[in-house]
């Protein structure tokens, strides 16, 4: 109510701009003009008083249309699983169903202040006739009675100047971005499956790179680890350990070498996925979803500039009680950062599936 009010109140003060022309007009003894000259000084003036009102209009509608667009960006953009399973297909319907929920309500409310826009501008009574009674009067100037002000030419620039105003708001394709939105969704891909016998499905899925997800200087690319169990006790419980290795390398030298470590970015302390606890089907161990970055707030980032930043990943299978290793693959993101520290990100080499997970094993070993 508080926008629609300053809304009212800026389209009340374009009126009073115009006022300088007004006075200018209003000093004019029109008794002393032939019946034409008159004419067209109303008519004159006529265009000048719409010329500002559908300026206001045009600003106010780009305002709204900006609020729009950052309000859409502010929200977190929903993700799917392109799979078949209907218990991974449906996994993020939770989040895809607030998505438009929300992209809703802000289309909604924008498109409420647009029409506050248009009831204040265009009806019979509303400011754009009004400016036009006023500005024709009531003095006897040979008016035609077959029209609204009594000059055609003062009825034919207000219904033009509502057409514009109309056509502008449309122009802003709020409601149609609305509609987009709710459609629009990230999908991850399986880039990698493996059936290990007797045990089950492992697969990873991962997205396209996200261009400037984070900002316009950074990229990133999203994945979920998903395993179905087969043939193995659905009572079994099972976890996601992962390890990481960070290097630094450049021209094909490596710098640095962290060598394998629980990743605790990813995961906790002991390289533990988080798992998604909306999975209906027992069967399933499905990963939050994972968005590897590197951190653009450390001291050290300045100095890797223009050099490439890999992180090598062993992601495993693992019975969460007895310890032991099902499987593991390996895999990693490729951080490319410019000259000036513009990140993107490429998802490296082919997947490949790590049949006796040693880096896993020497880890849990240390635990």
């Amino acid at each position: 109510m508080r926008n629609m009010l300053l809304i009212a109140a800026a389209f009340l003060l374009a009126a009073c701009s115009a006022g300088i022309h007004r006075e200018r007009s209003a000093g004019i003894d029109l008794t002393e003009d032939n019946l034409l000259s008159r004419k067209a000084k109303i008519v004159k003036e006529m265009e000048f008083r719409m010329r500002v009102v559908l300026g206001e209009s045009v600003r106010r509608f780009e305002k709204i249309h900006e609020s729009f667009e950052k309000e859409i960006d502010a929200l977190d953009n929903p993700f799917v699983l392109d799979a078949v399973e209907l218990t991974l297909k449906n996994l993020y319907d939770k989040e895809e169903n607030l998505y438009e929920e929300q992209v809703g309500l802000i289309t909604e409310r924008h498109l409420a202040e647009i029409q506050f826009i248009l009831d204040y501008l265009m009806p019979d009574d509303g400011k754009v006739w009004q400016i036009a009674f006023e500005i024709v009067g009531s003095e006897d100037i040979g008016a035609s009675y077959d029209t609204r002000t009594g000059i055609k030419d003062v009825d034919e620039i207000a219904r033009a100047t509502i057409d514009r105003i109309l056509l502008r708001s449309q122009r802003e394709g709020i409601k149609d971005d609305g509609n987009y939105l709710t459609k629009r969704r990230t999908r991850l891909a399986r880039t990698f499956k493996h059936d290990i016998d007797g045990v089950g499905r492992f697969s990873i899925y991962t997205s396209d790179t996200l261009f400037h997800y984070y900002s316009q200087k950074e990229d990133a690319i999203a994945c979920t680890v998903v395993f179905r169990k087969e043939d193995f006790p659905s009572d079994k419980p099972l976890e996601f350990r992962q390890a990481v290795r960070n290097r630094v390398t450049r021209g094909g030298t490596t710098l640095y070498d962290s060598r394998f470590h629980w990743d605790d970015q990813l995961g906790d302390e002991q390289g533990r996925l988080p798992l998604r606890n909306n999975t209906e089907d027992a069967d399933y161990i499905v990963s939050t979803l994972l968005m590897p970055r590197l951190n653009r707030e450390a001291p050290y980032f300045e100095d890797l500039h223009d050099y490439t930043a890999i992180n090598d990943f062993k992601t495993a299978v693992v019975e969460a009680d007895t310890g032991k290793v099902l499987g593991s693959v390996s895999w990693q993101y490729v951080w490319l950062i410019s000259h000036i520290g513009e990140v993107s990100v490429d998802k490296g080499s082919d997947f490949q599936f790590d049949s006796d997970s040693s880096e896993i094993i020497n880890l849990l070993s240390d635990s």
